[in-house]
């Protein structure tokens, strides 16, 4: 096999472990009583190592596949609401807001795409599908604890795909 015929076989088979370790995350998430933020937010560094190693429209193909794969193999569908509609998706968005290379305007956008990506689900679940959300706290309130903890999840994330580009990607061969 040539060289330019190895380099699309190595596409796709790097693309295919991502996409099962994902999976495995998710299920992961979806099926331990404990560490499912660890789980999901795990879940969600995948698409970033696809947007980097490939691009964006790879990452965008990433996301749709895995979340289509994710319903169809994991028995617990509520519980793939944090990665479809928000977890899942993001590394796109951040690719994008991080090219602005300006922090306040990141910041809100990173925000925004949370919140926005909450709200969704929040909508589909109770005006389309008419199911009652309850949670433990006050909703207004989980909202405001949610924007801190994303921000938290963003900088880790961060510091995930430094550790990417920097200690395993130049072990990587081409």
């Amino acid at each position: 096999m040539s060289a330019a015929e190895q380099r699309p076989a190595k596409r796709i088979a790097v693309s295919g472990i991502l996409a099962a370790f994902c999976l495995l995350t998710l299920y992961l998430a979806t099926l331990l009583p404990t560490n499912r933020i660890f789980f999901y937010g795990l879940s969600s560094v995948f698409g970033a190592v696809i947007i980097i190693e490939h691009n964006v429209r790879g990452g965008v193909l990433f996301y749709i596949a895995t979340s289509l794969l994710a319903l169809i193999l994991i028995p617990h569908k509520l519980r793939l609401i944090p990665y479809i509609f928000i977890l899942g998706h993001y590394p796109i968005w951040k690719t994008y807001i991080e090219r602005l290379n300006h922090p306040g305007k990141e910041l809100l956008l990173k925000l925004l795409v949370l919140d926005l990506g909450t709200f969704a689900a929040y909508y589909v679940f109770t005006k389309l599908f008419f199911m009652n959300i309850t949670l433990p706290i006050d909703l207004r309130l989980a909202f405001l604890v949610l924007q801190p903890v994303f921000l938290i999840y963003d900088y880790v994330f961060t510091l995930f795909i430094n550790f990417y580009l920097q200690n395993i990607r130049p072990h990587l061969n081409d």
